[in-house]
């Protein structure tokens, strides 16, 4: 859960860790799941993403979500993005 299609600093910060992530060498790399979380979709930010980024990040979107027992859940967002 991060805002990764809004731009701006959480959105950087998650987006390098993902793309860290998969750039790990096969098998290696744990299958990655991402959900748009926190912020308004910036589409501007989207289509100016390097063509190889936006693909991986589509991936990573439209992954099929895992067990909740094989996961691990990071919320990458600021406070006021969660309603209690």
């Amino acid at each position: 859960f991060a805002p990764v299609l809004a731009g701006g600093g959480y959105c950087s910060e998650a987006n390098a860790l993902l793309h860290g992530l998969k750039s790990l060498p096969p098998g290696e790399a744990p299958p990655l799941r991402v959900t748009h979380h926190g912020d308004a979709i910036d589409y501007f930010f989207y289509s100016g993403l390097p063509e190889d980024y936006a693909r991986e990040l589509d991936s990573m979107l439209t992954a099929r979500q895992p067990r909740a027992r094989d996961s691990v859940i990071v919320c990458h967002s600021e406070p006021g993005a969660w309603d209690p």
